[in-house]
């Protein structure tokens, strides 16, 4: 196990290090734009569709509740990325570098337009799906217990001690 795991560090430092000779500093950053894009429009639909889950069930405080709207918010974060992802993970795999200007977005059209007519943008997606209803159910679900905790102990902090911290009594001026 250890030389192979030695082996992968290997690989991998020869790979940053390749990619910052061949395309310097710079190019690491070539495809941000396309994971900012994404995760700024997952972002968007996972937390929407998770309030707006809450507040369809009506059980706001129940774990039932955050249960299904997290695995809701799951399903529709990754149907909403994944072409994008997919996207993303073909470009970096470098499929279309000769294509590409500094942030990739002439390598990301082509690339949509092959995957396209091939009909690949949702290839592999069904595990994915599969695998994202118990872990967003469950994340939010330990979110959610976890905010209530912090709560509890916040609001009692707030009712021991009625005075503010950092203020100096009478006493002491």
């Amino acid at each position: 196990n250890a030389p192979n795991s030695a082996g992968t560090a290997n690989r991998l430092c020869s790979g940053i290090l390749g990619s910052l000779h061949e395309l310097g500093v710079f190019g690491m950053y070539k495809w941000f734009p396309l994971t900012f894009f994404r995760d700024c429009i997952g972002g968007a639909v996972y937390l929407s569709v998770y309030e707006v889950g809450k507040r369809m069930i009506g059980r706001e405080s129940s774990s039932f509740g955050h249960f299904a709207s997290g695995a809701a918010a799951g399903v529709a974060v990754w149907l909403t990325i994944f072409p994008l992802d997919s996207i993303k993970t073909k470009l970096q795999n470098s499929q279309f570098t000769q294509k590409t200007n500094l942030f990739g977005i002439k390598g990301a059209f082509e690339c949509f337009r092959q995957s396209w007519r091939e009909a690949s943008l949702y290839r592999g997606l069904f595990p994915i799906l599969i695998r994202s209803v118990p872990v967003h159910a469950l994340y939010f679900v330990v979110y959610e217990w976890i905010l209530q905790r912090l709560m509890k102990q916040n609001d009692s902090i707030l009712t021991s001690n009625p005075s503010p911290p950092f203020t100096a009594s009478n006493k002491e001026l």
